[in-house]
């Protein structure tokens, strides 16, 4: 199996501070250094976003020398009194950013603000302050989907732009979770959750509606309760999904973490698909009946660790609704799905795939969609937060080795192969997640669902 991401060619170490803000040569260099794929010193005089102990204003700023003690001694850190352990839940991203969420990357200066992530260069630095402290309108005029323009040289991407999905299998997913997990001891059933509308209760059992990029609360009494999130952020020069769940203890100001006796989190269906390049649509042949590229075991992406991954070519051969029935299928469970395959296409599945398929890897014309179809699980003890990465811009990649394809198809691997490390943004367009947690003995928790639109 070849898994490829991007080179692990040595970067220059270029984050120098440079007027407060560390600055990176272009997206990739930054993208690594998020991943861990790369360390670099941080200057010393560099406080971060996750060491600032400076508190917000009104305007979303910060009061010159305003220090305040909390409840128990220490200094409240913005990081998690100001919400920006919900805009940036990536530590690795959080800790180059400086006190008013800043960074360069290239010629551009990014701000990642409530509002989204602003843009501009270092000669609209000023007039941008000047706007985002006085101006009213300060989100812009849209002039593509989720970009919008502020002002001449400044722009605004709507990073957290909140959206309603319908959960349509909430009791079937319930009972799947239920089975699927050794945590049965755990009251699924039972756990409170909310309508993404603010002014309607639901009261008891899994709510019908979530918000892409709303965070979600349970108090477990006045003083505790538990946050989660199933997030799809773009900062424009990194982006990343995934799963947040942490316990916060209520200060005199705001919240903040505290350790949980136990924290866990769960998925299945993570579908995730990313655009093809142009060069690689270009190279791909005419197929009359889809293939199956390759199954293997080995590193997978988005998983982050290794598996079993079976890859399909379909090419321009399935409508949109028919990618749409697989796509759901692949999400529940590889069973039905290969049977229909079986059935409507003549695919032959190889020997052993039904019971051991981590992830269905799909091909169309112009769409790489990789789909986790199990329920898996991730738990912390005495830990204030658990998450999990579904994508970042550094781990889309694919598990097919082009030598061992069908000759009409090398030159097509090949520019696959090539175009991975030029990918445009992934994005989780289906999910179901579940956040749980607990103080003593009590749980809570949370169900989070992303349908197909």
């Amino acid at each position: 199996m070849l898994l490829v991401s991007c080179s692990k060619e040595d970067v220059v170490n270029s984050n120098i501070l440079s007027n407060d803000k560390l600055t990176f040569l272009n997206e990739e260099e930054i993208n690594r250094v998020i991943s861990g794929e790369h360390t670099v010193p941080i200057p010393k005089g560099f406080a971060g976003l996750l060491k600032a102990k400076k508190l917000p204003n009104s305007s979303g700023g910060f009061e010159k020398g305003s220090l305040q003690e909390g409840s128990d001694g220490s200094l409240n850190e913005f990081y998690e009194t100001s919400g920006y352990d919900t805009l940036v839940p990536n530590k690795n991203l959080a800790k180059l950013l400086n006190e008013q969420g800043e960074v360069k990357v290239g010629n551009l200066i990014y701000r990642i603000a409530p509002e989204g992530t602003f843009f501009y260069p270092p000669d609209r630095e000023k007039r941008f302050k000047e706007l985002y402290t006085t101006s009213s309108n300060i989100k812009g005029i849209e002039v593509s989907e989720n970009l919008y323009l502020v002002e001449e040289g400044i722009y605004r991407y709507d990073t957290f732009k909140e959206e309603l999905m319908i959960d349509e299998n909430r009791d079937a997913t319930l009972e799947l979770l239920k089975k699927s997990t050794p945590l049965l001891s755990i009251p699924f059933e039972d756990f409170e959750s909310y309508n993404a509308n603010p002014h309607t209760w639901l009261g008891k059992g899994w709510s019908s509606m979530f918000g892409e990029n709303i965070p979600y609360t349970i108090n477990i009494n006045k003083e505790r309760r538990l946050k989660g999130k199933f997030y799809n952020y773009n900062y424009v020069f990194y982006s990343e999904s995934g799963i947040l769940a942490k316990m916060e203890k209520k200060n005199w100001i705001g919240w903040s973490g505290i350790k949980a006796k136990e924290l866990i989190i769960g998925w299945r269906g993570i579908d995730v698909e990313v655009n093809m390049p142009q060069y690689v649509k270009d190279e791909l042949p005419k197929i009359t009946k889809p293939k199956v590229l390759d199954y293997s075991y080995g590193k997978l992406p988005q998983i982050y660790g290794n598996g079993w991954s079976l890859s399909i070519l379909f090419g321009d051969l399935l409508t949109q609704s028919q990618e749409k029935q697989i796509r759901k299928l692949a999400a529940k469970g590889v069973k039905d799905l290969f049977a229909m395959l079986r059935k409507n296409y003549g695919i032959s599945i190889p020997s052993g795939a039904d019971n051991n398929t981590d992830l269905v890897c799909l091909f169309t014309d112009d769409k790489l969609i990789n789909i986790i179809p199990l329920c898996k699980i991730k738990s912390v003890e005495n830990k204030e937060q658990v998450r999990k990465v579904f994508t970042d811009d550094l781990h889309i990649g694919v598990t097919i080795n082009p030598l061992a394809l069908p000759s009409n198809l090398v030159e097509w691997g090949k520019a696959l192969i090539k175009g991975t490390s030029n990918l445009p943004y992934p994005e989780v367009v289906a999910g179901d997640v579940f956040v749980c947690g607990r103080l003593n003995t009590e749980w809570v928790g949370m169900r989070i669902v992303k349908e197909y639109k």
